[in-house]
Parts: structure tokens; C-alpha cells; sequence
């Protein structure tokens, strides 16, 4: 009779709890915040989002709500972008107000508790993030390449679930009744190992240079040797730990092994839906190596058509179609609209690239589109952001574009 009359009590409170929680997050009448959707008690617009892609619902209720939505996500405040011209004021107009990421179960497990540049506080990267250039990996062949690939792209998969804590922060103690938490806790031994196991091998290559037993052959760096010669050395002006160099690495691998490899596969997949497109493609690869077996960068630099064929490919097929969350550091002004501060940003680059407000025919498969014309998916341009824009902009990119060229 004790024990149901505990378990009565405790669900009575966890609910007066919610229920509390519920009435001090409403917004203020004062604040005007964006349109959006009706939103149910406790979970808010989550229900929404279930049962379908993110990108593409959000992108229905956008054209609803307008490009710039307000939604609840369990206990979360979020807005979403869904064109250019709000891209461009949220990202640029306000990038330091949201230079910062959530807090992740994913990153902060399978990262080291984030500590790496992609969701690290906007504080630790700020003297970094010009400094590090975005070069391979790990520069070489290792024994345990096939099982690190596949960690990550089993942790891809992670990236699309809702965790508990997450969507309802004071509840993050219920990921440990869940088999997600120690699934990453899992993978991220695995990956550890694995990481150890190179960074040994790389500082046993430095040991030798040290001691002269390499001959006259230079050690050709990579990253992650690029990385150590920091850590050993007064070049750098924030210290660099070994989680650090781990996270990065580890972020590097993880978002180039998957987003190019899913660039590449829409790419192929369009091209052949486009035999027009394909056959221009291979004839100007044809004409510009003439049997060459070896294939230089300047001779990509000279493949005009191709990169059309990407650029128009990473529009309509962005390989992250939602860009990574921004969080508020302050409350600001967007579009008119008042953001409060700790509020989560959702940029939805698959319905910018498709915003017949700068893209005419947005739904048409046409690369030509971009002959004669600037737009770069530098960051410059925001109606083509498949890799990010402002400060918090995928420092990959240069890596991950090049790899998608070569292939």
C-alpha cells in the first residue's frame, strides 16, 4: 500500500512539474515572435516532425507560416529559416548572437564532451578556427579504416533520432533508461580505441624523424600530424588537448566520409535520371584528360560543366539538408520578430535551395543554371549554403569539395 501510495505521489509531482514548466515557458504577451503552428501541451510541434522527413515538412509549413517559423520542440524554442534573405540576417546580420550549438547527447558523448570546433562553446574556436587548414585526416592507410567507416556511419544514423534529453532538457536523466545513450557510449569506446591506435603509430613516425632513422625521406603531414606539431609547440595561442585533436579528426572523417559520399551518390543518381546532363559531363572530362591517366587539380579546375553538375546537384540534394542547430547566445531581432535569447535556430538549406523567390524552375534538374553567373556555395551567396554559412560554417568544406571532384 506504501509503495503505490510512493508511486502515486511521484507521478502526481512529475506532472505538476510539466505542468509548471508549461506555464512559465509560455512567451510574454509583450514578445513578438514569429508565426507558426499551434503547438499541443508538453511536446509543443513534435508531433509534426514524426513520421516524416524534417526537411520537407518544415518546408510545407513554411509556406504556411512564412520563411521564418516559430516552433515548440518539446521544451525547446526554435525558430526555423526556409529562405536566402532570413539565412542571411540570422546567420550573418546576428552570426555572433547564434555562434553557439546545443548541447547534444550525440556530440557530447561520440565528441569528448564537444570538444570539438563543429560544437564546441563559440569561445574556444574563436582564435582556432583561422588557423587550422582543413587538410586528409590521418594521410595514410591504417588497420582499422573499415571498422572506423563503418562507426561512422552508424553514428550518422544517430544524428536523425530524438533523444529524451535533447527535446526536454530537464529530463535528461530518463537517456539512461534508453538504449541510445549506451549504444554512442559504446561506439565511442570503439572509436577511442581506434584513434589511440593511430595516434600512436603517427607519434612512434615523429619519434623516428627525431632520432634520425627515417633517411632523407621528410615526413609528408597530415592533419593529425599538423595538429600534434601545435600541441608541441608556442605556434598556437590556446592550448590544444589530446580530446581536442581527437574530436576534430573524429568530426572531420565523420562529416566527410558520409555528406560526400551522400553528394556523390544524389549526384550520380540525378545524372542518370538527366542523360542529357551525363553525356556533357563525360565529354568534357574526356576532352580535358585525353587518356591521361594522372589527374592534377588544375586540370578539375578547368571542368566548367562539371562543377555546374555539383553545384546544381548540392541545391536541390543537400547531403545535410537541415544545417547543424544554432543556439541564441541573447535575445535579437529577426525580420521584425523578437528572438529570445536560448533559442534554437533550424536552417532548412533543402527549401532555400529550392526558394523560387532567387531560383527560377526551382524544382528542375538544369546545372546550366550557373553558367555566367557567381553564386558559390562559399558562404557568400545564401541562397546556395549546402555546406553552412557565417561562423559557424563547416570548416570541411575545402575537403569535402575537393573529394567530391576527384570522384
Amino acid at each position: 500500500m506504501e509503495i503505490q501510495l510512493s508511486y502515486f505521489l511521484a507521478t502526481f509531482f512529475f506532472f505538476l512539474f510539466l505542468l509548471a514548466k508549461h506555464y512559465f515557458n509560455k512567451s510574454r504577451p509583450d514578445q513578438k515572435l514569429p508565426p507558426g503552428p499551434r503547438k499541443l501541451p508538453f511536446i509543443g510541434n513534435l508531433h509534426q516532425l514524426v513520421g516524416s522527413l524534417p526537411h520537407r515538412s518544415l518546408k510545407k509549413l513554411s509556406e504556411k507560416y512564412g520563411p521564418l517559423m516559430h516552433l515548440q520542440i518539446g521544451e525547446l524554442k526554435t525558430i526555423v529559416v526556409s529562405s536566402a534573405r532570413i539565412a542571411e540576417e540570422t546567420l550573418k546580420t546576428n552570426g555572433l548572437v547564434f555562434a553557439d550549438r546545443p548541447e547534444l547527447l550525440l556530440t557530447k558523448i561520440m565528441f569528448y564532451n564537444f570538444s570539438d570546433l563543429g560544437s564546441s562553446p563559440y569561445e574556444k574556436i574563436l582564435e582556432a578556427e583561422s588557423t587550422i587548414i582543413c587538410r586528409a585526416a590521418v594521410g595514410r592507410r591504417y588497420s582499422d579504416q573499415k571498422a572506423l567507416i563503418s562507426l561512422a556511419r552508424e553514428t550518422a544514423s544517430f544524428a536523425g533520432i530524438f533523444n529524451v534529453g535533447d527535446i526536454f532538457p530537464s529530463l535528461k536523466f530518463l537517456d539512461s533508461l534508453f538504449g541510445s545513450k549506451r549504444k554512442l557510449v559504446n561506439m565511442h569506446k570503439k572509436v577511442d580505441f581506434i584513434l589511440e591506435n593511430i595516434f600512436r603509430e603517427h607519434e612512434e613516425d615523429r619519434l623516428s624523424i627525431t632520432r634520425g632513422q627515417t633517411g632523407d625521406q621528410p615526413l609528408e603531414e597530415d592533419l593529425l600530424d599538423v595538429f600534434l606539431r601545435l600541441k608541441d609547440s608556442d605556434e598556437f595561442q590556446v592550448s590544444i588537448t589530446k580530446e581536442n585533436i581527437k574530436a576534430n579528426i573524429l568530426e572531420l572523417l565523420f562529416a566527410g566520409i558520409e555528406t560526400s559520399s551522400t553528394a556523390i551518390e544524389w549526384a550520380m543518381a540525378t545524372m542518370m535520371k538527366h542523360p542529357r546532363v551525363m553525356e556533357k559531363a563525360q565529354r568534357e572530362v574526356r576532352q580535358a584528360f585525353k587518356g591521361n591517366k594522372k589527374i592534377s587539380h588544375s586540370d578539375i579546375q578547368n571542368l566548367s560543366y562539371l562543377k555546374m553538375v555539383i553545384k546544381e546537384s548540392l541545391r536541390l540534394y543537400p547531403p545535410g539538408p537541415l544545417l547543424g542547430p544554432r543556439l541564441s547566445r541573447a535575445k535579437c531581432t529577426i525580420d521584425g520578430y523578437d528572438i529570445p535569447a536560448n533559442t534554437i535556430a533550424i536552417i532548412n538549406g533543402w527549401a532555400i535551395g529550392r526558394d523560387p523567390e532567387y531560383w527560377d524552375n526551382p524544382e528542375v534538374f538544369e546545372p546550366e543554371r550557373f553558367n555566367n553567373i557567381s553564386t558559390t556555395f562559399t558562404g557568400a551567396n545564401f541562397e546556395l549554403i549546402p555546406f553552412g554559412a557565417g561562423r559557424r560554417m563547416c570548416p570541411g568544406i575545402s575537403f569535402g569539395l575537393a573529394s567530391i571532384e576527384q570522384s
